[in-house]
């Protein structure tokens, strides 16, 4: 399946209890989530990558 990617590998839990996600993934998935709040009339979703 194109563009498909196993999330599970890409995220992790911070030392202060907070999701992170690699850098690589976080842009694509910033892509992917605006379109989805675009479609649904959002305003947008923003995510913070690992640093």
């Amino acid at each position: 399946m194109p563009g498909w990617f196993v999330l599970d590998r890409h995220i992790g839990e911070a030392q202060d209890g907070s999701t992170e996600i690699e850098e690589s993934t976080a842009g694509s998935l910033d892509q992917v989530l605006a379109q989805f709040s675009a479609a649904l009339g959002g305003s947008g979703v923003q995510l913070r990558a690992a640093s």
